[in-house]
């Protein structure tokens, strides 16, 4: 009702572009920040949050586009820097992940998203030891993160740790017993141990 109201308002075509990526339509959230784009073209907040919602959506190459757009202007934009990582990570160009998200740690060491992130690379480039440093910086921040208890429990399965593996599934179930990822990995190392 409201945009029948102000079609050309700015700030509820925004809003609702905030709304919709909140609702996981992303694909109707980047309509809306299109829309707002057409009356402020130079809007960054719009730019990196249609960047999200495009990356939410599986279009990577348009996401880190629209993130290069902010980072042009605003070249320690950190939420930029990590979107476009996560981009990067997914069509698996994995170094140019890596220093996205290495920029992003200059700037912002507190947050706890480009460390999981980079443990997640350096786990699949098979820099275990690594990786788990980065796992266990997340827990600092974050003790409670299950994706880092439960990453840094499969890297150490990897490493053939499954005791110290199990140790971590069960931390990452206790935080969320419906976690099937954390359970399914415990049950392989439940089972390496039977062996």
């Amino acid at each position: 009702m409201a945009l029948m109201l102000k079609p050309g308002s700015v700030n509820i075509w925004y809003n609702k572009g905030i709304i919709l990526g909140l609702l996981g339509r992303h694909n109707n959230a980047v309509e809306c920040f299109d829309n707002v784009l057409e009356m402020n073209p130079y809007d960054i907040n719009t730019w990196y949050n249609r960047g999200l919602a495009l990356c939410l959506s599986g279009k990577y190459e348009e996401a880190i586009e629209c993130c290069d757009m902010v980072l042009a202007r605003y070249p320690n934009h950190v939420d930029a820097l990590i979107t476009k990582g996560n981009a990067l990570y997914m069509l698996k160009r994995l170094r140019d992940a890596l220093k996205c998200y290495d920029k992003a740690l200059k700037l912002a060491l507190r947050n706890p998203n480009p460390w999981l992130n980079k443990g997640l690379i350096l786990a699949k480039l098979g820099k275990h030891k690594d990786a788990i440093k980065c796992f266990d910086k997340v827990l600092t921040l974050d003790p409670n993160s299950v994706d880092a208890w439960t990453n840094k429990g499969s890297v150490l399965y990897a490493l053939g740790k499954y005791k110290e593996a199990i140790k971590c599934f069960d931390r990452a179930l206790a935080i969320n017993p419906n976690f099937s990822l954390a359970r399914n990995n415990k049950i392989c190392a439940l089972e390496k141990l039977r062996k």
